[in-house]
């Protein structure tokens, strides 16, 4: 984005941690992208209880910051198609994730590959995975570098750190995971450096120093609609990359899934039990003017054609 040529008709757009910071001018020219956000109303003589508001994606009313790096995309083809050069300043770097050398002993090779080529994204993973082998791949692969997990469940974020101390093989190890959330701190020693993994609560996530760490995972990637997240989201100066993790149960309405685009952006990678990941498939609209062809076997090539030509049997054709 930073090779998109300037002119009369640029926008440019600065951009802090996770967040893109738009003018009220800059969002008229962009057009703004909103989603309907159902809300519960409070006063019980009022029918019906829910009403539905329009929520941008882009900037917050109050003037709050939001996380909203993954619609970064959509601006720049939005601006391109009417012919308006956006062009994005990154003033700080985000964290580099070199290629894990010890690919031996990650049980998902694909998923570091994965955050070391993307800023941002959603990490499928089906319903009962244990999450806590995403987090000890990460660490496996890149263990210098501080990993800060989150929920907002203290009981789960205990669970989760606890579950990975076991698996740890020396009290070292086992020192480097440590949790957190409201009342429960994280104390260190006078010459204790901060700890490679640390689980919090969002509530207690204001005390970390979100501005050295270097991955930021979602245990529940739905939850970045809630107040507090976007708080973490939209620590000043973050160099953070961001994942979400996303269970197949867990289906996002529709206020939910812009969101976690707004977040996490497009790109996504699906784990499977067993070390497997799930390639990604790919649809696209084919014009197909062709005649029909008769069902009934002419010669050899007829099974092609059939599959790939036939407008009656394949409107949609996989790449």
């Amino acid at each position: 984005m930073s090779d998109t040529p300037t002119g009369e008709h640029s926008i440019e757009l600065q951009r802090n941690g996770k967040c893109l910071r738009i003018t009220d001018e800059q969002l008229e020219r962009l057009k703004d992208f909103k989603v309907p956000r159902h809300v519960a109303v409070d006063e019980p003589d009022i029918d019906p209880q829910v009403r539905s508001e329009s929520i941008s994606l882009l900037k917050s009313p109050e003037g709050f910051r939001i996380a909203n790096i993954g619609m970064a995309r959509v601006l720049e083809e939005r601006s391109r198609r009417r012919e308006k050069a956006v062009q994005i300043r990154v003033p700080q770097y985000f964290a580099r994730l070199p290629r894990p050398s010890n690919r031996e002993k990650l049980r998902y090779p694909a998923l570091c590959d994965f955050a070391c080529g993307r800023e941002h994204g959603l990490i499928q993973i089906p319903d009962g995975f244990d999450e806590t082998l995403i987090v000890e791949d990460l660490a496996t692969a890149y263990p210098r570098k501080k990993i800060i997990v989150l929920h907002s469940n203290q009981e789960r974020v205990k669970t989760a750190a606890l579950k990975m101390r076991e698996r740890c093989t020396t009290p070292q190890a086992r020192r480097e995971i440590r949790y957190t959330f409201v009342g429960q701190p994280i104390h260190l020693g006078e010459d204790e450096e901060s700890p490679q993994i640390i689980f919090s609560t969002y509530l207690a996530a204001g005390g970390l120093d979100f501005s050295t760490s270097d991955i930021v995972l979602f245990l529940d990637a739905k939850q970045c609609t809630h107040q507090h997240a976007q708080l973490a989201l939209s620590a000043v100066d973050a160099r953070f990359r961001l994942f979400g993790i996303l269970r197949e149960s867990s289906v996002p309405s529709l206020y939910e899934e812009a969101r976690l685009f707004a977040d996490f952006g497009a790109d996504r990678i699906h784990l499977l039990e067993g070390g497997f990941t799930r390639r990604p498939i790919h649809v696209r609209w084919i014009d197909n003017r062709q005649k029909s062809i008769k069902l009934r076997r002419e010669t050899p090539e007829f099974d092609y054609r059939c599959i790939w030509h036939n407008e009656r049997r394949n409107v949609q054709s996989p790449t």
